[in-house]
C-alpha cells in the first residue's frame, strides 16, 4: 500500500514537471519579456508620408532689393518644392558644366535644410549616390536654362539636373509673383554689417536672414493641446491599469511600471525609458528620420502648424542615439514653450518623449492684438547689453548662433498667449525679447 501511493506522488510529481515546463516554454511571458515596444499597436494616428511631414526649412527667393521668403503654406512655395522635390532623382555628380552654373548662371531661389534632407537609393527620396544629406538647392538659370544644384552637408561635391522646361517655366512664373509682392523684403546678416565697441571679433554660426524693416505681428489666445488620457496612456503600456500612479502638488499624474514612467499634465506629456538607453546602441540618420515621424504620430499625432524643426545625433549616456524637436507654427512663426516636444530614440526604441503643444483658442479675443516689432539692430543690441550684464567680459568674442522672430508661450492675466518676441542665442546664452519693447521674458516664465 506504501509502495503504490509513493508510486502516485511520483507519477504526479513527474507530470506536474512536465506540465510546468510547458509552461515555461510555451505560456504566458512575464512583463519584463514582453517583447519591446508592444504598445506601438495602439496608436493615435498611423504615420504620415515623409512627403507631409518634412519640408526644406526655408525658400529664399533673390530680388534686386533684397530677398523674399515665402512661409511654408504659400502655395507658391509648394508649387516649387514640389518640381525641385521631384528633380532630386535626376540630379548627376559634378556634371562638366557645373562650375558655370553655380559662378555664373543667375541664382533665382534657395531652398535650406535644416533638418538635412537625406537623399539614397534606400530612402525616400532616390538618387543613384548613398548617404547624402543635402543642405541646400539652388535654382540657377544657365544658358536659357534652369538647373536644380543640390549641396550637400560637407560640401564635398555638387549635384545637378536640368529641369524640363515646362517646369522651368512655372517656376520662373512663380518666382515672378513673389517678385511683384514689395512688402516684407529680408537681408541675409554677415559680420559686416554690425560693430558693438569692445569685440575682438564675430561669428555667425549659420545663415540669418532677417527683416529689413519692422514688422506687424499679432498677439493670439492659446489654449493646450487635448488629448484623451486613457487612449494616450494605451499607446505607451501595454496594461496600464497594472501602472503606479503618483499624484503630484501641482496635479500633475505620474504613471510607471517599474520600468518605464509617464508624467502627464493638462499642458504636457514626458515619458522615459532609461532600460534602452543602458547599452551602446545605433541608429543612422534616415531611420531616425523616419521612426522620429513614426513615434509623434503613434503618441498624439500631428497638429496644424507642426513642424519639425531639428535632427541630431545626441550623446545621451554615451549611446548611438538621435534627438527630434518639434514646433509649433503660428501665422510663420515658430512658437516657444517650456518643454520641448522631442524624441530621443535609437535602434532599440524610444527612449524619451516629451510633447507640449498648443492651439490658437478664437473664443476669447485679447486687447493690443497688433505689435510692430523693434529692428533687427535694437534687437540684437538689446541682447549684446544683457550678455555683458550675465557674463562679464564675453563681448570680447561673439558667436551669433540664432537670430529669429517667433511667439513665447506666457500667462497673462489667467490667459496663455503667443506673445511676439526676438529669440537670439549669442555664446550659447538664449534671450527672449518681447517683439516691440525689447523687455526681456525669461526661459523660467515660458508655458
Amino acid at each position: 500500500m506504501v509502495e503504490k501511493i509513493k508510486s502516485t506522488v511520483l507519477i504526479i510529481l513527474v507530470f506536474s514537471s512536465l506540465l510546468l515546463t510547458y509552461h515555461l516554454w510555451y505560456g504566458k511571458q512575464p512583463a519584463e519579456l514582453i517583447v519591446e515596444d508592444t504598445y506601438e499597436r495602439v496608436i493615435i494616428e498611423s504615420p504620415r508620408s515623409l512627403d507631409e511631414v518634412f519640408f526644406p526649412s526655408q525658400l529664399t527667393v533673390i530680388t534686386e532689393n533684397g530677398l523674399i521668403i515665402p512661409d511654408r503654406d504659400n502655395p507658391g512655395y509648394r508649387v516649387i518644392w514640389d518640381i525641385v522635390r521631384d528633380s532630386i532623382a535626376t540630379l548627376q555628380k559634378d556634371p562638366p558644366n557645373i562650375d558655370s552654373i553655380v559662378s555664373e548662371g543667375e541664382q533665382l531661389a534657395v531652398f535650406y535644410f535644416n533638418p538635412l534632407l537625406p537623399a539614397g537609393p534606400d530612402s525616400h527620396w532616390k538618387t543613384n549616390y548613398s548617404n547624402l544629406r543635402i543642405s541646400r538647392i539652388l535654382m540657377q538659370r544657365f544658358n536659357e536654362q534652369v538647373w536644380s544644384v543640390a549641396i550637400t552637408a560637407n560640401e564635398d561635391a555638387l549635384y545637378a539636373g536640368e529641369l524640363p522646361s515646362d517646369s522651368a517655366t512655372i517656376i520662373e512664373e512663380t518666382i515672378s509673383v513673389f517678385k511683384e509682392d514689395q512688402s516684407g523684403k529680408y537681408l541675409l546678416l554677415s559680420e559686416d554689417m554690425f560693430y558693438f565697441a569692445g569685440e575682438a571679433s564675430t561669428v555667425i554660426q549659420d545663415p540669418i536672414f532677417l527683416p529689413a524693416e519692422p514688422l506687424t505681428m499679432s498677439r493670439y489666445a492659446l489654449k493646450p493641446e487635448p488629448y484623451n488620457r486613457d487612449q494616450l496612456l494605451k499607446t505607451f503600456f501595454v496594461d496600464y491599469s497594472l501602472a503606479r500612479i503618483i499624484e503630484e502638488k501641482d496635479g500633475g499624474l505620474i504613471y510607471t511600471d517599474g520600468e518605464k514612467g509617464l508624467r502627464l499634465t493638462t499642458t504636457s506629456i514626458e515619458y522615459s525609458n532609461p532600460r534602452l538607453e543602458q547599452n551602446l546602441a545605433n541608429i543612422d540618420y534616415y531611420e531616425a528620420l523616419v521612426n522620429s515621424n513614426n513615434y509623434i504620430s503613434y503618441h498624439g499625432g500631428w497638429l496644424q502648424g507642426l513642424r519639425l524643426e531639428t535632427l541630431e545625433p545626441t550623446g545621451w549616456n554615451q549611446a548611438g542615439a538621435y534627438a527630434a524637436q518639434w514646433r509649433i507654427y503660428i501665422s510663420g512663426y515658430p512658437l516657444y514653450t517650456s518643454i520641448q516636444t522631442k524624441v530621443v530614440l535609437n535602434d532599440r526604441g524610444l527612449v524619451h518623449y516629451s510633447r507640449s503643444l498648443y492651439q490658437v483658442d478664437e473664443s476669447i479675443q485679447l486687447d493690443n492684438v497688433s505689435v510692430e516689432t523693434a529692428g533687427w539692430f535694437e534687437a540684437l543690441e538689446k541682447a549684446i547689453s544683457l550678455l555683458d550684464e550675465e557674463r562679464v567680459g564675453m563681448r570680447s568674442y561673439l558667436r551669433l548662433e540664432v537670430m529669429r522672430l517667433g511667439y513665447a508661450a506666457v500667462t497673462v492675466s489667467q490667459n496663455i498667449i503667443a506673445e511676439p518676441v526676438w529669440l537670439i542665442k549669442v555664446n550659447g546664452k538664449k534671450f527672449f525679447l518681447k517683439a516691440d519693447s525689447l523687455v526681456q521674458i525669461k526661459e523660467g516664465e515660458l508655458k
